[in-house]
Order: C-alpha cells, then structure tokens, then sequence
C-alpha cells in the first residue's frame, strides 16, 4: 500500500493534471454530427405550406423546413420561463418613434432549398399572400388564419435587396411577438417565392422550400415525412444530426411501444400511466411548464349555454384536481384562466374562481332554469395538436355532468375533421367543444375572446370585451396592457365564457442515445441542438 504522505502527493499532482486538463475532457460529451431521429408523432403533421399550417404538429415539422425574421429561442433551456426573441432572416429591426414602422435589416447571403436567394423581395411576397386580395398569389384560405398578426398593417416595401419595411395604420403593441410564434396557425415565416409560382398554392405544400436547418425530401400523407440537413444553412453548427423522420402514430399505446420496440427513438405526447414505468425502463422522459391551455368553448349563442348561470354551473361541476392527479397521475396541472401561466399578465395570486362543488353547482343550475338539467352534445377530437387524451378527457367531464342532471352526448371526430368543425364555430345544437392551446404572449386573448376571430368557438360577443382588447393591442406602456390582459382574463371567468380545465407539462420520452434535447416552454421544440451518442 502507498504511504499516506506519498498517496496524498499522488491525489494531489492527479489534481493539478486534471485541472491543466482541456475543459473538453471534464465536461459533458462533445455533440456528435451525423446520424438520424425517428420521431413518433402524436397526430396528423398536416402540410408543408406555412401559409396554412394549422396546427401545432404541422409547426413541430414546419419551422425545421421554413423561417421567420425573428423566433423563439427553443436551443436555450430557460427554466421555465418563456423563450427570448432572437432575430433569425433578420438580423435586427427598428421601430419608428410613433410605433406605426417597422424595419428590418436582413441577413446576407441566406438561399431557399430550391437555390434561389432570400432577400426584401422575398418577404414582401409571402406577406402579400395573406394580407392583400389583389395579389396574384392570394391564398384566401391562409388570410384568414393570421387575422392579427397583420391588423392595422398598411404597407409592406422592400427597400432594397437587405432591408424591407412595415407600415401600419395604428400601433400594434404584439407585432414582434407575432412574427416569433411559432406554432400559431399560418406561420409567419418565409417560402421560396419561385416554388409558390411554380407549383401554385394548391400545390406548393408537395413542393416546400424554405431556408431551414432541414430540406423535406419525401412525404407520404398520413405516415410519414423524411427531411435531411441543409447543407448550406446559414446558423453553423447546426444542425448536428443528417436527418429526421416524422412517423405518424396517433395512437398512444402503439407510440410507447414503438419506442420500446425500437422502431422510433423519441415520442410526442406520452400518455401519462407510461411516464413512471419508462423513466425505469431507462427512458429520458422531459417536461415542464408550457403556455397550454386544455379549455372547453361553451356555445354562448343559443340554448342552454347562452346563460351566464348554466356556464358557471358547470364550470363548478367538474374536478379538474381530480382529473390531473387520477387520470393524467400529476402530468397536468389544473388551470382556470386564459392566460398562460408563462404569459406576462398571468397573476399568481389567481385562485380558482369556481371550485368544484356539484350541490352548488346544481342549485345554481336550478336558479337558471334547469332544475331537472338538460341534454346537450359535446364535440371532441380522438386525438390532435396537444390534445393529451381527449376522449378519456371527455368521459370525465361527462360522467362529472351527469352528477348535477346534465346529460351530455359525446360525438367524436378524428383530429382534421375536428378541427375544421372547430374553425366553423358550434353549431347550434351543439352545446360545447374543446380546444388546446395557449401563448407566452398576452396577444392570444384575442383569438378565443374577440367577437369577429376566427378562433372565437363558441361565438362570444362582448362590446366590453373588444373594447379592452382593442385598448389593450394599442397600449403604449407594457404595464396598461398588463392590466388589460388581467381584466380581460377576469372578464372571461366572470362570465365563465371558457371552462380552462388542465395544463399540460407536454411529456417527451426518448432513448438514451438521444441527447441535446430540450423542452422548451412552448409548443415545439429546436431539434437543431439533437445529436446522437451510439
């Protein structure tokens, strides 16, 4: 055996080898470049043209292919906290004093996937596609997805080739944040103007080219899409791996299993009895806090639903506690506000403004008029765009329902059936549907609340609401607009427009081999920083 005296100099000179050692040698491993992720995909990624993307899925695969002036920052692992906007086609922007101009510098030298140059010219036209009816290449479909994020937009010019300029007609206080979304429906981000005139804007979806990290070479509808790393992309060093596969598995069992089996390496949307029992399995399991919102639209138009009362009532009759720590086992947190939790406007000082309590909940209902309840039809998808387990999800809140007389049919539709219904608005026979969704910015208020948007489900029409939304957009100082959210939010409980039920933690599992993965607090996530370890 060494001496005491010797093995502390040995301890020590090992001590002052290491700490001369290159930091590369102490710290994690080094990304590796190359190889390919399977990705198990928890719903139909719909099309490849941004202009109509029209769910967070299709986003998930679009902001690989396509890019805006200015994004979220998903590479960067902020706590929790919403991701910073970061300039990306731009490589920053200026805003007039009077806050009604808008100028952005581009980066030089960036090509779209078919080889043609990105420049002012190219932004102008993608702009001109959902915003003005006398473009030759209007798409009439995708304006009316991004109504806001163009409002009050007056013109649009390319300077020159590096510089092009927003003019609008008066402030919009959430501009930049809109051009960062990223998983709102119609992606403000950039198509090759040559491939839209060549294939036309039925077509083009089959034919994408963007400025990407990745480059779509094959897509089969309804299983999969292969894309390959960009060879030529401007933001190097990303990205690492050669390729990525988007399996369409909407089915969660049948996901778990793949992931077990092999067959994929990562899976969207775990179901939550699998978390626990992968994570000892050897799986990585990632979540966090996301701007999600599990709500439900109550039809605030016609029948029973029109009443402030029965909306309240109801909202008082489900046990959201119960359905997060029962069914989604602590996955889901239960939410009561519009405002994501992640939004500037959110107040942790919020309490639940209509607790469970089915006795309650049914005498409120008799003093509504609906002492022996009433029957109503709930429309539901099987699965979608973080849907979590909608059906399952659904069952609950029927059987709660049930409790205070209230009789409730569940019809079910597949996820893009679904979704366009939900477009459409309740049908009036048609008592309540539901919608995921939810914003790091206090812009997307607009989309449930506002009466003329096409995201106002269940036909809420509220002149003191678009007041305070029409104040609110203009605000000049960020605390007025904070306040306006809040009120906004607590007008929307009052009223009880929308049952908020869950929000999800958004479960990723992976195999070990999978690295440089993080969950970013928002809807999709940077598959630049992935890289493989075999």
């Amino acid at each position: 055996m060494l001496g005491k005296s010797l093995l502390r100099t040995v301890m020590l000179a090992s001590a002052l080898l290491l700490s001369a050692a290159p930091v590369s040698l102490l710290r994690a491993e080094e990304p590796k470049p190359g190889g390919s992720l399977i990705i198990g995909a928890e719903t139909d990624i719909g099309t490849r043209d941004p202009a109509v993307s029209e769910s967070g899925a299709a986003a998930r695969v679009n902001q690989l292919v396509f890019e805006g002036l200015v994004a979220r920052d998903y590479t960067v692992d902020t706590k929790g906290a919403p991701p910073p906007i970061i300039p990306v086609l731009a490589t920053s922007w200026d805003v007039s004093d009077d806050g009604l101009q808008y100028t952005f510098h581009l980066r030089p030298g960036v090509k779209f996937h078919d080889g043609t140059p990105f420049n002012a010219d190219a932004v102008v036209f993608n702009v001109r596609r959902v915003w003005d009816p006398k473009f030759e290449f209007y798409n009439s479909r995708g304006a009316g997805i991004p109504q806001f994020r163009y409002l009050y937009l007056k013109g649009i010019e390319a300077k020159d080739d590096a510089t092009v300029v927003f003019t609008l007609s008066q402030r919009n206080a959430f501009f930049i944040d809109q051009l960062a979304e990223g998983a709102s429906p119609g992606l403000p981000t950039i198509a090759s103007p040559t491939s839209i005139k060549t294939y036309g804007n039925d077509d083009v979806g089959n034919h994408p080219a963007g400025t990407g990290p990745f480059k779509v070479t094959e897509q089969v509808k309804g299983e999969y899409i292969t894309l390959d790393k960009n060879p030529d992309y401007w933001n190097k060093p990303y990205p690492y791996l050669d390729q990525l596969i988007f399996r369409q598995i909407p089915d969660s069992t049948t996901r778990v299993n793949a992931l077990r089996a092999g067959e994929v390496d990562l899976i969207i949307s775990v179901p939550p009895d699998d978390v626990e029992p992968l994570k000892g399995e050897g799986y990585t399991v990632a979540m966090g806090p996301l701007p999600h919102i599990w709500y439900v639209d109550f039809n605030a138009k016609t029948g029973p639903f029109a009443n402030q009362k029965v909306r309240q009532a109801v909202s008082m009759a489900i046990d959201k506690e119960g359905m997060a720590r029962e069914l989604l086992r602590g996955t889901a947190k239960p939410s009561f506000s519009m405002v994501s939790s992640s939004s500037p406007a959110y107040d942790p000082n919020w309490k639940e403004p209509y607790p469970y309590d089915p006795v309650k909940a049914k005498a409120l209902l008799a003093e509504a008029g609906y002492p022996d309840g009433f029957k109503t039809v709930y429309e539901e998808s099987t699965s979608g765009s973080g849907q979590i387990m909608p059906v399952q999800m659904a069952e609950w809140i029927q059987r709660d329902l049930r409790k205070i007389g209230v009789d409730v049919t569940l019809q079910t539709y597949e996820w893009n059936t679904y979704l366009g219904r939900w477009l459409k608005g309740l049908e009036d026979n048609v008592g309540m549907n539901q919608q995921s969704w939810g914003s790091n910015s206090d812009f997307w208020l607009q989309v449930p609340l506002q009466s003329k948007s096409w995201g106002n489900s269940g036909h809420v029409n509220d002149a003191e609401v678009d007041t305070m939304l029409t104040g609110m957009i203009g605000a000049t100082d960020q605390k007025a607009r904070i306040d306006l959210a809040r009120k906004l939010a607590e007008r929307d409980m009052e009223q009880a427009y929308h049952l908020p039920v869950v929000s999800d933690m958004g479960a990723y599992a992976m195999a070990s081999k999978v690295k440089g993965f993080i969950r970013a607090a928002d809807w999709i996530e940077s598959y630049n920083t992935i890289w493989i370890s075999e």
